[in-house]
């Protein structure tokens, strides 16, 4: 039987990770508080429910093993469904996609990094791979705003991507939801793809500050965590990890201002840095705006 909030048993863990906490000190923000809440017969507060940053540092924390973030994407679906809560407007979907051949690397990016064609470009040469038509933009939206997605969509988005023997996803949520849908396929986050290259670490020195994407690091726990520290014992650059190796995450576009300025501080204490490389186009933007260091995407270096 799946798991769910009614097999935790209280530790904690996941309060202790959870950004939100960190900056406020209130548990109702934490998987935790919404176990809680739900295990006594009350109700997740809504509006705490979509404050989460959907980072995914409580999941390989769980010593239940509890699938933490499927269950807050449920939760913000329910809201939705009910009315609790009205998700922006979202971006229509492409009117065809044709399947790519078998065999082929396929490079699938967010609509931030498309309005910027030239580092697309760059990360499509870079990765020697196609860029997919269908980006599925409009399913990460729905993922992140607790939209249903509608099925004949859905397997049109996977049809047109199957069939490529390793995809390779900017969106951090994104990616997490095609290695659930696809559990055969080669899943990897651009930004990993991008940093296990010889020729983009050694561009990397120990005055830089790699923030890793949080979404997809989370998603893939064990594997990235070995690549990473690796690219630190090589390179000598700092990295948005704590002490448990999880991935400190900026907040993203779209956050409340105070979280994001505290965020960004947090991130930037004790380092004596000269520039900082980005895996997400939202997490540049962050950075940007809270600091006056250089920030360069790493498809960039």
């Amino acid at each position: 039987m799946a798991k769910n909030f009614s097999h935790c048993h209280g530790c904690g863990l996941c309060t202790v990770v959870c950004p939100l906490w960190q900056q406020t000190h209130d548990v109702a923000l934490a998987p935790h508080g919404h176990a809680k809440a739900l295990q006594f017969g009350g109700e997740v507060n809504t509006s705490s429910l979509f404050d989460c940053l959907l980072c995914g540092a409580c999941e390989p924390v769980c010593p239940e093993d509890i699938p933490l973030m499927d269950l807050l994407l449920g939760l913000r679906r329910t809201a939705v469904t009910r009315g609790d809560h009205t998700p922006p407007a979202q971006p229509s979907a492409p009117l065809s996609a044709q399947p790519m051949p078998q065999g082929d690397s396929l490079l699938v990016v967010d609509d931030a990094l498309l309005q910027q064609p030239e580092l697309s470009a760059q990360c499509q040469a870079l990765l020697n791979t196609t860029l997919t038509a269908d980006n599925g933009s409009d399913i990460a939206h729905a993922l992140h705003h607790g939209i249903e997605i509608e099925t004949d969509r859905l397997a049109a988005f996977l049809n047109s991507i199957k069939q490529a023997s390793t995809l390779i996803v900017s969106d951090g949520l994104l990616k997490r939801a095609i290695q659930q849908w696809l559990p055969r396929s080669e899943v990897l986050s651009m930004g990993y793809a991008l940093s296990r290259l010889p020729a983009i670490q050694h561009k990397l020195g120990s005055n830089d500050l790699y923030l890793i994407e949080s979404r997809g690091y989370h998603a893939d726990f064990s594997r990235m965590v070995s690549h990473y520290d690796t690219l630190r014992q090589r390179r000598g650059c700092e990295l948005n990890l704590d002490l448990q190796r999880l991935a400190v995450a900026t907040g993203g576009v779209g956050a409340d201002e105070a979280l994001l300025c505290q965020q960004a501080a947090w991130l930037m204490k004790g380092l004596n840095v000269n520039r900082i490389v980005v895996e997400s186009l939202d997490d540049g933007a962050v950075m940007r705006q809270q600091c006056d260091l250089p920030v360069v995407h790493v498809a960039e270096l």
